[in-house]
């Protein structure tokens, strides 16, 4: 009797007992192995890869049909992918296997984050970057002026850069297609927010999905070249690229509104939208609203203040790498709280510090 009652309770415990698939190939049992949930095989598949000095390479370019045919590097790829993190493979007391290819992590790099030259390299071998790339400086002047530089290149602007409308644009790519191949989702015009803007008309030559797709394009030129989005994992810089660009692109089109000084607000590529009452139902009263907020409260005070492109340009990055209801891992909302005490410190500087007080008072920040 005792034997049945104990062979039923061990049948109902592995009947309620979830067992996962391994992510990589699909394969049971899994466990949680270097940052995802993989078998046995692609773990030790992963800490092999991952400890070699040289990655594998796709012969055919990642069309060789990977999981129907056999290939180490887009196996590697997709271990990368499901968020399994290289530094953390070989780590184990005992473990030689970086010692024997010489592959060992310095003292200072954590085994709990991405690294940033390892993950921006291993990217760069897919998609060399042809814009500039930002290097972190402990000087805050040489500091703004990388960031100006890297806005001048994503923005390919300027007063004197003449309007371009003509160009094809796809709003069907993802966002990681365009982080991975920017110029999928439009050609890097103009992005038309320097010069004197016309009225915005969404109908007349696709102007609205263009104006959508440069601005992608720009977002995803900055993501690209700034380097803390390169320590995030997989899945946490996804989801901080798509709520980021939200942020990136009304920042960008509110500012450099108040920076010309025009009616409504810029919607870019030299064009500008004014609320009026013939205009669009619903789309019509929320830009009132945005544009009455701009133009009788944020830009009055900011000219109060004189703010400054510089100032701007710091402010940005504080917004940007604010907390926001986006699921970041543990590891990623780390990196963005660090980023984010990082330019305010540089905010803090005695030539910025009045403006800051400033807008904590007027409870802008």
């Amino acid at each position: 009797m005792d034997v049945e009652r104990t062979t039923r309770i061990r049948k109902r415990s592995l009947k309620n007992k979830r067992i996962h698939s391994c992510l990589i190939c699909g394969s049971y049992p899994a466990t949680f192995n270097y940052g995802a949930l993989t078998c046995s095989v692609c773990k030790t598949f992963f800490l092999r890869h991952a400890t070699r000095p040289h990655t594998p390479v796709c012969a055919e370019f990642g069309e060789c049909g990977y999981p129907l045919i056999k290939c180490k590097a887009c196996r590697y790829a997709k271990c990368l992918e499901v968020g399994m993190h290289p530094e953390r493979a070989g780590k184990r007391s005992g473990c030689m296997r970086r010692k024997r290819h010489g592959t060992e992590l310095g003292m200072n790099e954590s085994p709990e984050l991405p690294l940033l030259l390892t993950e921006h390299q291993r990217f760069a071998q897919v998609c060399p970057s042809t814009m500039l790339q930002a290097q972190r400086m402990d000087n805050l002047d040489s500091e703004i002026r990388c960031l100006i530089e890297i806005e001048k290149a994503c923005s390919a602007d300027s007063p004197w850069t003449p309007k371009m409308h003509e160009f094809s644009f796809d709003l069907s790519v993802t966002m990681m297609d365009i982080l991975e191949q920017p110029q999928k989702i439009c050609a890097r015009v103009p992005l038309g927010l320097c010069n004197s803007a016309t009225e915005f008309n969404p109908c007349r030559e696709n102007m609205g999905g263009k104006c959508l797709a440069r601005m992608m394009l720009y977002c995803a030129d900055f993501f690209r070249e700034t380097p803390e989005i390169w320590q995030l994992g997989h899945d946490d810089r996804r989801r901080f690229c798509l709520y980021g660009s939200m942020l990136l692109s009304q920042i960008q089109l509110y500012y450099h509104t108040f920076a010309i000084g025009c009616k409504g607000f810029l919607s870019g590529l030299g064009q500008r939208y004014d609320p009026r009452p013939d205009g669009p139902a619903g789309f019509n009263d929320i830009a009132g609203v945005c544009s009455y907020e701009l133009h009788n409260l944020i830009f009055p005070a900011l000219r109060r203040i004189n703010f400054t492109y510089e100032e701007f340009l710091l402010w940005k990055m504080v917004v940007l790498f604010s907390p926001g209801p986006i699921g970041l891992s543990d590891e990623g909302a780390a990196i963005i709280r660090c980023t984010r005490r990082k330019y305010e410190a540089m905010l803090l500087e005695p030539r910025y510090l009045g403006n800051v007080r400033f807008f904590k008072n007027e409870r802008f920040v």
